[in-house]
């Protein structure tokens, strides 16, 4: 088997066993025999657990940053909100397709240690950056009221992250992907109230039937 084709098998069976188990639950052995070689093969790749565990978050994270596109605006590009769907879109592919890492990002990188917390800062600051661009562009359109972009960004992050660990990591029932992101972008930047804060500022004459229903217990 060539080099590359190993270190790739080396790696998946890693993937599995700390999607599994977890980082500290691990152990060389089981990489081992996850992929069916010697221990001297395993330590012709890596030195240690710690260093295959540290190349696929970096491998993940890189990828994650390369579907995760600045928004611009111009007469020539497509407008803001197919951008940022798009945007959605590959992350939520990402996600979903690869959920071992997904799995091993969301439950397991976190407070390994001093490096591992520092590479997911960076990703999530970036991804975090992204998305205050993207405000920021709807700011400058007139299209977004909210001062605090940064702020905005980070609750959007925060909800993004919150639905990939429910979806992923709890195993929650599968949605359609595209109407997931279709979603994700209605809810980040639009809200759930139709016609915005305004709808909930004026006062309501008439309970509609629907809300009264579910007062009276869905009876």
């Amino acid at each position: 088997m060539e080099r590359k084709q190993r270190r790739r098998q080396i790696l998946e069976a890693a993937r599995s066993v700390f999607a599994a188990r977890g980082f500290h639950q691990s152990s060389v052995a089981d990489i081992i025999e996850e992929a069916g070689i010697a221990r001297g093969t395993f330590y012709l790749y890596f030195e240690s657990k710690r260093a295959i565990f540290g190349e696929l978050v970096d491998q993940f994270l890189v990828a994650m940053k390369n579907n995760v596109r600045r928004v611009e605006i111009g007469a020539h590009l497509p407008p803001p909100y197919e951008q940022l769907r798009a945007n959605f879109s590959r992350a939520v592919a990402l996600f979903l397709e690869d959920r071992d890492m997904s799995v091993i990002l969301l439950n397991h990188a976190q407070g390994l240690d001093e490096d591992s917390d520092r590479k997911l800062q960076e990703f999530y600051d970036a991804m975090a950056l992204a998305l205050q661009r993207a405000v920021e562009g709807g700011q400058a359109l007139g299209l977004v009221s909210i001062e605090d972009t940064e702020i905005a960004a980070r609750v959007m992050l925060g909800g993004i992250k919150e639905v990939i660990h429910y979806l992923v990591v709890q195993d929650a029932e599968p949605r359609e992907r595209e109407q997931l992101v279709d979603d994700l972008v209605q809810l980040i930047f639009c809200g759930v109230i139709d016609g915005g804060l305004k709808q909930l500022r004026e006062p309501v004459s008439r309970v509609p039937d629907s809300i009264a229903h579910l007062e009276r217990g869905g009876t």
